[in-house]
């Protein structure tokens, strides 16, 4: 079945086929009772008249599909036309011969069968090659099919009236005593297949051509098979059965003519622009595809000049700004809105690049009844072929109710935030004066008893103290967005925020940098302050090196102190285990995990500690080598 657009004519056409049929039969065998009577029964008059018509026709056709060769979407047109072209040439040579005309001085009876057959052969490969060039090229944009196509064509032809007319070495087609040769005899069959092979590829191709064009080029090849199959099992070109093969051949020129000429003529459109018709109704449904799909978006789109003239807007855009299309089409931004750094705004917009199209930002936006929103805008830059501007495409979305959640949230943190502040303040002050007081009983040594348990008391105050402090870098991990950082950077910060006494920090990492977040120094602290407190006493070496692996980064952190037992290793990283509070390694697993850095224990007992990071490969860069 056809798809795509047909002129009326072609509708009415294809509705009433059948009734066309009958009309087309109906003119033929008009047409040939006409040509009875004219010719009185004379065979060899109408079979010229029949070849005249043929010819007439066959150059009507070829000055038509020429003149529009240069308009015409593929290189069947231009092939048909050089078809009939050349064939009407040898058709001409055939006639000449036939009528045994003076103008052909050395021709004999034998040529005749050989012109004929040799403008068959012809016509029926070339029409196969025009069928199979429907939607297609022999060159880059057809630009030399059509003097590929008259080169090839003329000199086929040359070298068929060479081997009759000068070499006389074309196989010959009939005898005097014997009659039509094996050759002849089989040239026709083979010819009369080639016909309808034509006609059946022509069928497949349906979808590419107009619709009674191609029924008519069908019906005409057709005629052309039967036709030559009428002259493969009759005998001489006198003979009355060779006659109905000539007007079979005369209805297969009427076709030919109908297809060609009568549609060319009254609809010249939906023959050379049948594709083009197509792809302008395939466009129309995908622009209304396109505009279903847009305007029952919530998002707000618009469509804008570079001096900012609204050419397209959805209605989600117009319920947004609670104006109608006309108000807000051919006018600026600020015509129906107020747009919070309109000059962010061009700062933003200008930096669009064919490189770099596509932009996002938040903005503040004041409709025009007083309210205030906020929207998130995709921004699209629309470049011609010489990288200038057109136009400019937004896709918004009203994030009003998500921003004033994040600020309602802010606010809580921040709340929150003052309240744990304030309690940690007061609960280190009473902190302080405790310790204060375990001190200035320390200096009164009479009861040993008493001394141990201040002791005690000392030590957990400290803890107290320690764990007053993580609840506060628990508390400002992950509130700040990660960051690139410097490794051997945040390493010496740690470094000299501890006693490390005599003890060797070896940084090693070089300029690497790691995506984390911004507590990503209190990582290196808790590792080099756990180093100091439980690698031993043989401690004197903490050494930090990276090194790139197929799966990232790894920074290597180790010392030469006592190291990890094994029952401890999966357990090292857990909350609350450990001397102390417990908390330092948990900690340290925390930071690093929001931005997927994994840590590990990978040491040797005995041979001192070793803590591998894993940095996934997004989440590291050497800046030096990117600049």
């Amino acid at each position: 079945m056809n798809k795509g657009p047909l002129s009326e004519t072609s509708r009415q056409f294809v509705q009433n086929r059948f009734t066309r049929y009958l009309v087309s039969i109906a003119v033929v065998l008009f047409l040939v009772l006409l040509l009875e009577i004219i010719t009185r029964g004379n065979h060899e008059l109408s079979i010229t008249i029949i070849e005249l018509v043929s010819i007439a026709v066959s150059i009507s056709v070829f000055v038509l599909v020429w003149n529009s060769r240069k308009i015409a979407p593929d290189t069947f047109l231009p092939a048909i036309g050089l078809s009939c072209l050349f064939t009407s040439f040898l058709d001409v040579l055939f006639t000449l011969s036939y009528v045994n005309l003076p103008l052909l001085p050395r021709t004999t009876g034998i040529m005749v069968p050989q012109f004929w057959l040799a403008a068959r052969c012809f016509q029926s490969v070339t029409l196969l090659v025009a069928v199979v060039l429907i939607g297609r090229s022999l060159t880059r944009d057809k630009k030399y099919d059509t003097l590929i196509l008259t080169v090839t064509y003329a000199g086929v032809c040359s070298a068929l009236v060479a081997g009759i007319f000068v070499c006389q070495n074309f196989p010959a087609c009939f005898d005097l005593f014997a009659g039509p040769s094996l050759f002849k005899t089989a040239a026709e069959f083979l010819i009369t297949a080639v016909f309808i092979l034509t006609a059946g590829l022509l069928m497949t191709r349906h979808p590419d051509i107009d619709p009674e064009v191609r029924t008519y080029l069908e019906t005409a090849l057709l005629f052309f098979g039967w036709g030559e199959l009428v002259f493969a099992i009759s005998g001489n070109g006198f003979e009355p059965m060779n006659v109905v093969g000539f007007f079979l051949r005369f209805v297969a020129i009427y076709y030919l003519y109908r297809a060609i000429v009568t549609v060319g003529i009254t609809r010249p459109f939906d023959l050379l622009f049948r594709q083009v018709t197509e792809r302008e109704h395939d466009l129309r449904v995908s622009e209304e595809r396109y505009r279903k799909v847009v305007e029952t978006q919530t998002e707000l789109i618009s469509r804008f000049l570079p001096d900012g003239t609204h050419i397209f807007v959805n209605d989600a855009y117009c319920r947004f700004f609670g104006l109608p299309c006309d108000e807000i089409l051919g006018k600026k931004v600020p015509a129906h809105c107020k747009v919070e750094d309109m000059e962010n705004l061009h700062t933003i917009f200008s930096g669009l690049t064919p490189q770099k199209p596509v932009v996002s930002n938040t903005c503040k936006v004041t409709l025009s009844d007083g309210s205030v929103r906020w929207v998130v805008w995709n921004d699209q830059a629309v470049f011609d072929s010489k990288g200038k501007i057109i136009e400019y495409q937004s896709v918004g979305r009203d994030i009003t109710r998500l921003h004033e959640a994040n600020m309602a949230l802010e606010k809580a943190h921040e709340k929150l935030a003052l309240l744990s502040g304030i309690t940690r303040h007061d609960i280190l002050n009473q902190l302080t004066g405790l310790k204060g007081l375990i001190y200035l009983m320390q200096s009164y040594p009479e009861d040993p008893e008493i001394q141990n348990m201040l002791a005690k008391m000392q030590n957990i105050a400290n803890v107290i103290e320690d764990q007053i402090t993580f609840t506060k870098d628990y508390e400002e991990m992950g509130v700040k967005a990660p960051a690139w950082q410097n490794v051997a950077a945040n390493i010496q910060r740690a470094v000299a925020a501890l006693p490390v006494g005599t003890t060797r920090v070896l940084i090693e990492t070089g300029d690497v940098e790691v995506f984390a977040d911004p507590l990503f120094e209190k990582v290196f602290y808790n590792l080099i302050d756990n180093t100091l407190k439980y690698a031993g006493k043989d401690l004197s070496v903490i050494r930090i090196i990276s090194r790139e692996i197929p799966k990232g980064l790894e920074i290597i952190y180790s010392d030469d102190g006592e190291g990890i037992t094994p029952g401890e290793k999966e357990k090292l990283f857990g909350k609350g285990f450990g001397k102390h509070t417990g908390l330092g390694l948990f900690l340290v697993r925390e930071i690093l995990a929001i931005t997927g850095i994994r840590i590990a224990e990978t040491g040797t007992f005995g041979k001192g500690a070793v803590f591998t990071l894993t940095v996934p490969r997004e989440g590291y860069r050497f800046p030096k080598k990117e600049a």
